[in-house]
């Protein structure tokens, strides 16, 4: 049998070129491959590798091209490259945190800011100062208490007024009202004063003629009479009335013949406690509106004169110059009633800014060496009562104001200069034991770590509340 000879060599029979992503189809999976290393590979080169295809582990044979071993060689290049921006990413975030740390560790504040809140407490002092009413010019001598405060005076006139409750009265009030007497003898007959006359009432009730009585024969008269008692319980309404001091006269008969009888009710009787306005309360209430007004003209003056001067409490002279009831009379019976007066006043006073010059100048040199005042809060005041007594034109003067320890700003700024906060905090506690709150620091720029060597740098603010 002859064989069939083939000028080419079947697909199927024909050895791979290998390149890479074409070498292999994707169902195929390399088991084994031996390659020379890259220096001994030359293009056209056979090569072996063993692969599975079907389930099957197939051994396969190829030639290398040329551009395999380029591939190869860039392959292996990425790789290289790879790598080395693998390390770069870890690299550079570690350099770039120790550079930080080093800046911070060696960084300086360029300003710092110190804040101390200074422990404050009331301090105030009495003087005797003399007055001067010869001049408007103020001079502050060497010696204090040689020093005269120039005054003036000042006049006013106010009216002060309050309601007040009248005063409770027992009133007892007796009934009144007219009886007509009549007598139906052939006599004229004539009673005394005081003559009585009983109702027929029940209970009965008595009254008196409250002058005497002439009747005339086979007439009559009206008499005015009022109730022998106190209270409502005679306010009677009309009635007969007998007249019981005739059964003793001769004849007996005028007993029956004179009589009484009343045509309106007895009227004004009572008994109770009731609101009156007195003359005892009004006197009162003068009094007390008086009081009022020595307590209230000081304020009143002050008023008048304004911030600029200082009312001299001690020269205050107050006089009454007028008194009256408002809508009211005294004996109207009223719960309440208002009472006015008005007064004149005269004072002295003296300029607050000379004051003010004064008491800073007594306040330095009497203050405690190792504390110094708030110029804010000194404040130079006349504190005797209105009406007092001003002796030989001196009086007394308190000067006070807020006072806090001492601070010595120039040694703290030596002690804190390259420190970080916290001691700078510790050390400014430490020189400066009476604060009301633990010292505050600022730097600039914020991330710095320490203070300036440079005292200029260093700022102290003292908060005064």
């Amino acid at each position: 049998m002859k064989k069939k000879i083939y000028d080419i060599i079947p697909p199927q029979n024909r050895p791979k070129e290998f390149s890479i992503g074409k070498i292999i189809p994707i169902k195929e999976t390399i088991l084994e491959t031996k390659i020379e290393p890259e220096s001994a590979l030359k293009a056209n080169d056979s090569i072996e590798i063993k692969i599975e295809e079907g389930g099957q582990k197939v051994q396969r044979q190829g030639i290398i091209k040329k551009d395999f071993l380029q591939v190869s060689k860039k392959e292996k290049d990425y790789q290289k490259k790879k790598f080395s921006f693998k390390k770069q990413i870890i690299i550079v975030p570690v350099l770039l945190a120790i550079i930080i740390f080093v800046f911070w560790f060696f960084s300086s504040a360029k300003k710092i800011l110190i804040e101390l809140v200074p422990v404050s407490e009331p301090f105030s002092l009495d003087v005797q100062i003399n007055l001067a009413t010869s001049t408007n010019e103020f001079i502050l001598p060497p010696d204090l208490s040689q020093a005269f405060i120039p005054v003036e005076t000042i006049n006013i006139e106010k009216d002060f007024k309050k309601e007040f409750p009248a005063e409770q009265v027992l009133v007892e009030e007796k009934a009144k009202g007219v009886i007509r007497v009549y007598n139906k003898s052939t006599r004229n007959v004539s009673l005394v004063e005081n003559t009585r006359f009983l109702s027929s009432s029940e209970p009965t009730q008595q009254f008196q003629a409250v002058s005497k009585i002439a009747t005339p024969a086979g007439g009559y008269v009206d008499v005015p009479v009022i109730a022998s008692g106190t209270g409502a319980e005679y306010n009677i309404e009309p009635c007969v009335f007998s007249l019981p001091g005739l059964r003793n006269f001769s004849p007996p008969q005028l007993y029956y013949d004179i009589y009484g009888k009343s045509f309106s009710k007895m009227e004004g009787g009572r008994k109770e406690t009731i609101f009156k306005i007195t003359k005892e309360s009004t006197e009162n209430a003068q009094k007390e509106l008086l009081a009022i007004a020595r307590q209230e003209i000081e304020s009143a003056l002050q008023t008048e004169a304004g911030k600029q001067y200082r009312i001299i409490g001690d020269s205050i002279e107050l006089e009454l110059i007028g008194s009256n009831l408002l809508n009211a009379q005294e004996g109207q019976e009223m719960e309440k009633f208002v009472y006015q007066i008005k007064v004149k006043a005269k004072a002295l006073m003296a300029k607050t800014e000379n004051l003010t010059v004064f008491g800073k100048a007594y306040m330095t040199a009497n203050i405690p060496s190792n504390k110094e005042f708030i110029n804010e809060s000194l404040e130079a005041v006349f504190p005797s009562e209105s009406g007092g007594a001003l002796a030989e034109l001196k009086t007394r003067l308190r000067v006070s104001a807020k006072i806090h320890s001492i601070i010595d700003e120039e040694s703290l700024k030596e002690i804190v200069k390259g420190r970080d906060k916290k001691e700078i905090v510790r050390y400014s506690a430490g020189i400066c034991p009476d604060l009301a709150k633990e010292p505050r620091v600022i730097f600039e720029p914020f991330w710095a770590r320490k203070a300036s060597l440079n005292p200029k740098q260093i700022e102290i603010s003292i908060i005064l509340e």
